[in-house]
């Protein structure tokens, strides 16, 4: 039986010239002053709407509509007439922004994560973006690297769940829908390791760690349907990934069975020159195309090389149709053949409506973490205590956006000290917002509580922004001595785009709410856990270390021949463990594990079975508890992580309830890629855990045989 969708492309393909062809695999910037000329010769497929590589630290003009329809119109009456893709960087929100991706993380909520691809969705493609280059799942072991803002953390499984429903989201259940996107997965591959933390930097990856550690989250990405992936800027081992046959080609398009489109990053064809593999823009344009990248964002070479190097046979032609297949099939599924334009009037009851706010607010929630609770200071009760507000991100707004927001306004968001002033509540004063002053120690003075906003512009993160230092930004930990120092109460409410190191913060604070960067309704969520409206249910997607020294800091470390018991691999002048581990975080309530259950104590091959648990909230405040299963494999041909999360979910307890928490066990939670990289569960002991988090609770034996 034939395929129409397949005879469609192929239609496409077969009067297209090679001119043609090249063309729809280049991808120029909204800004190209020779953009209307380029479209009209049919020289460029898709358009990226952006100004610059680091558009996600500047002010960007908004995408006006009206002026992609034109552009659409010019595309449609020039040969070879053929819909342009247009491309934005709309990562964790549009004009309802949301968490930053790694505060995202820390709701350990699937759900949510998908409803906010479908905002973002939603939102953007009313506004005639097709294509968004989001979720970015490299692994964030480094929060030196400033892009760990824009991670889902440190761990392969949390990232690869929560990619998978943030891609759901995003492309919905038809991508001709005009309310989904083009999601796009990156990094590919390994772009989270950059040595020393530093953006771009040199990556030094055995391929065992690169397919156990790195690779899931984008296996997982390809079985869930996503459209495209971008490839990283970095080098492995000396081979750039941009150029990198074996990891594009024949990993991700052959053994993964990728059938969408992968592109390079901004202007990475051209870069192969600085990498020193290429002499010539020429040259990169050839190693680029063979290694598997279909799009080259903005640099020219294959705009310039690329119908050369076909003719000369250097590039076989059948390799240049594949990807053109796979730009035409994008296109296709868009339903841009059909619909081409985007209706002016969609946008008007999507923005940031009110459904939209309070999925955002509901993402902010779930997002914070409490690290602190001194006596179990919070939540404050707001009508029977004389509370402060202050500190410099007490009247932030656009801030709280966090780094890689175009479309959010500042006039739509609103401060702590806005909200709170809006609650009209008299035992709220609203401080200086200055770092110090004689003024502001007597108004900490004068109240019983102190609440404290601190932390990171988001400028400070993100892409380009590493930093060789984890402390808060200058000022902030002497403004909090000074404030502690008066001997009363200090709630401080930190936002940021990274962990930070608080070894000295949480000496002087008696409670800390770990606010990432939030979004739109940030504000309103802070205050609600912060006077217990709700219940803070976040939970570390990263660990936090106790120095800059500490890094790496993450759980699933290896055992080593010298583990702990041994003679330890450790510091002498510290603990080595993480300051807050991954996983960790505080509620307002008690919730008591009991010993595992498994229904079985062996397992043989292709066999499940179930581990189970009961918890029993003990307080009187209704928790969401998240229940995080890991797995250790004791005995294996190759080293394996001392614990490794294979398996979360988040529960809902009443106060004094009792439920059943269970997890299934099949093959693919004890297979790791072996020295072969073949995917195989071996014969042998194992642990597992079902724990609030991955330092705590006692494990139980299962023997696979």
């Amino acid at each position: 039986m034939s395929n129409p969708k397949k005879n469609t492309v192929e239609e496409i393909l077969s009067r297209l010239t090679v001119k043609e062809k090249v063309g729809q695999l280049i991808q120029i910037s909204i800004k190209d002053p020779d953009l209307i000329e380029k479209v009209k010769s049919g020289t460029v497929g898709t358009v990226i709407l952006a100004e610059s590589p680091t558009a996600g630290n500047e002010v960007q003009d908004k995408v006006l509509l009206s002026e992609l329809n034109a552009i659409q119109k010019i595309a449609l009456e020039s040969s070879p007439a053929l819909p342009l893709v247009f491309a934005r960087d709309v990562i964790h929100g549009h004009r309802t922004v949301f968490p930053i991706p790694i505060g995202q993380a820390a709701t350990w909520n699937r759900d949510l994560v998908k409803k906010g691809g479908e905002v973002l969705a939603k939102e953007g493609r009313a506004n005639g973006i097709h294509w968004t280059f989001t979720p970015m799942l490299d692994i964030a072991r480094d929060p030196r690297w400033g892009r760990i803002a824009e991670s889902y953390g440190e761990d392969p499984f949390l990232s690869a769940a929560l990619g998978e429903a943030c891609i759901t989201g995003i492309e919905g259940q038809s991508l001709s829908d005009t309310t989904s996107m083009i999601a796009c997965a990156k990094h590919y591959i390994g772009y989270g390791a950059a040595e020393g933390g530093r953006d771009y930097n040199t990556t030094e990856i055995g391929e065992n760690t690169l397919r156990n550690i790195y690779l899931p989250p984008f296996k997982s990405a390809v079985k869930a349907g996503v459209g495209s992936v971008m490839a990283s800027f970095n080098e492995i081992s000396g081979s750039p990934v941009t150029g990198n046959q074996d990891l594009i080609r024949r990993l991700l398009k052959e053994e993964l069975c990728f059938e969408g489109v992968v592109l390079s990053d901004w202007e990475a064809v051209a870069e192969l020159l600085f990498h020193g593999v290429c002499e010539s823009m020429e040259e990169a344009a050839n190693l680029a195309l063979n290694a598997g990248i279909d799009i080259e964002m903005v640099s020219t070479c294959y705009e310039k090389h690329l119908e050369k190097l076909v003719h000369s046979g250097s590039v076989k032609l059948e390799i240049l149709e594949d990807s053109v297949r796979r730009v035409l099939e994008m296109k296709l599924k868009l339903g841009l053949l059909e619909n081409p334009y985007t209706a002016e009037n969609l946008g008007v009851d999507v923005y940031l409506n009110e459904h939209h706010k309070k999925i955002a607010l509901d993402s902010a929630t779930e997002s914070m973490v409490l690290l602190e609770n001194k006596n179990n200071l919070l939540p404050l009760e707001i009508e029977l205590q004389k509370i402060l507000l202050t500190g410099p991100m007490a009247h932030a707004r656009e801030e709280l956006f966090g780094t890689w927001t175009l479309d959010g306004k500042k006039s739509e968001v609103e401060s702590l000290a806005d909200f709170c002033k809006s609650l009209q509540a008299s035992n709220i004063t609203i401080g200086e917002s200055v770092l110090h002053s004689d003024r502001l120690l007597k108004e900490v003075l004068d109240h019983e509580i102190t609440l404290i906003a601190l932390g990171e512009h988001p400028q400070r993160s993100g892409e380009m922004n590493s930093v060789s230092d984890l402390s808060l930004p200058a000022g902030q930990l002497d403004l909090l001595k000074k404030v502690k120092g008066i001997g009363k109460p200090v709630v401080v409410l930190l936002f940021s785009g990274r962990p930070l190191d608080l070894s000295e913060v949480r000496l002087y604070a008696d409670a800390i709410l770990w606010a990432w960067h939030p979004g739109t309704m940030g504000a309103q969520a802070c205050i609600d856990l912060t006077f217990g409206i709700e219940s803070p249910s976040g939970r570390l997607p990263v660990s936090f270390p106790r120095s800059v020294g500490h890094l790496p800091c993450y759980y699933n470390y290896k055992n080593t021949g010298r583990p702990h018991t041994r003679f330890p691999s450790n510091y002498i002048d510290s603990l080595s463990s993480a300051l807050y581990p991954f996983g960790y975080g505080l509620s307002y309530s008690k919730v008591k594990y009991s010993p595992i259950s498994l229904s079985k104590q062996e397992k043989k091959k292709g066999e499940t079975l179930t581990a189970s648990i009961s918890l029993t909230n003990t307080g009187p405040v209704a928790v969401q508890e998240v229940v995080q299963l890991y797995i250790r494999d004791s005995k294996s041909s190759m080293t394996r992580p001392v614990k490794e999360l294979k398996g979360f979910q988040k529960r809902f307890l009443s106060p004094n309830e009792t439920v059943t928490v269970s997890f299934t066990i099949d093959d693919s939670l004890l297979s790791y890629y072996n020295h072969e990289n073949k995917w195989v569960v071996e014969s042998g002991s194992f642990e597992i855990w079902i724990a609030p988090d991955s330092v705590t609770g006692e494990s139980v034996s299962l023997d696979f045989i």
